[in-house]
C-alpha cells in the first residue's frame, strides 16, 4: 500500500505486488472535511484504520518528508505521517520511506521529473484513462511502483551472486 500523507488530502494506492507486475486493487484519496487541523489528523486515523483492517497489507509504502515549501507546511505533513506511521507500527506492518526524487527516478527515470510526467507515465504503464483521479493518488501509486522496481532489483541481484 501505497501513502502520500498529507493533513488535507491524504493518496493511496492498495496493489498486489509478484516479480512480473503490479495489480491495482483501488487508488484514491482521503479528503479530510475537519477545520480543525487535529480534527484532520483523527479523521486521517478513522479512515486509514478502516481501510488497513479490510486490505491487510503486509507493506506500507511511504513518501519521506521533504522541507520544500515552508516549515510549517513540513511540520503539518510531519504529523499527518506520524499518523500512518503509527497505525502501521500497531498493525505490525512493516514500512519503507522513499525520498520523492527517488519515486521519480523509479518511474521515469528522472529525479527531477515533474508531475505530470509521472501521473504521464503511470496512466499509460496501468493503462488508466480516467482523468478525474487526483495527482495524489498517483503519487501513492508512484510509491508501490518504485518499491516494485526496487524489489525487482534486489532479487536479480540475489540471482546473479547466487551460485
Amino acid at each position: 500500500m501505497g501513502i502520500d500523507p498529507g493533513s488535507r488530502v491524504l493518496g493511496f494506492a492498495i496493489a498486489k505486488l509478484n516479480s512480473e507486475l503490479i495489480e491495482i486493487q483501488q487508488m484514491g484519496v482521503i479528503q479530510t472535511q475537519s477545520p480543525s487541523f487535529y480534527g484532520r489528523l483523527a479523521e486521517i486515523r478513522e479512515t486509514l484504520t478502516k481501510m488497513l483492517a479490510q486490505y491487510n497489507p503486509d507493506l506500507l509504502v511511504v513518501e519521506k518528508i521533504f522541507l520544500g515549501k515552508s516549515a510549517e507546511s513540513a511540520f503539518k505533513l510531519g504529523h499527518a505521517r506520524g499518523v500512518v506511521l503509527a497505525e502501521a507500527a500497531l498493525r505490525g506492518i512493516a514500512t519503507v520511506e522513499y525520498a520523492t526524487r527517488f519515486v521519480k527516478k523509479s518511474v521515469t527515470g528522472n529525479g527531477g521529473s515533474d508531475k505530470t510526467s509521472v501521473r504521464a507515465y503511470l496512466s499509460k504503464y496501468f493503462k488508466i484513462s480516467d482523468r478525474l483521479i487526483a495527482d495524489d493518488a498517483f503519487d501513492a501509486l508512484a510509491l508501490v511502483f518504485a518499491e516494485h522496481q526496487n524489489q525487482t532489483a534486489r532479487s536479480k541481484k540475489v540471482l546473479e551472486v547466487s551460485p
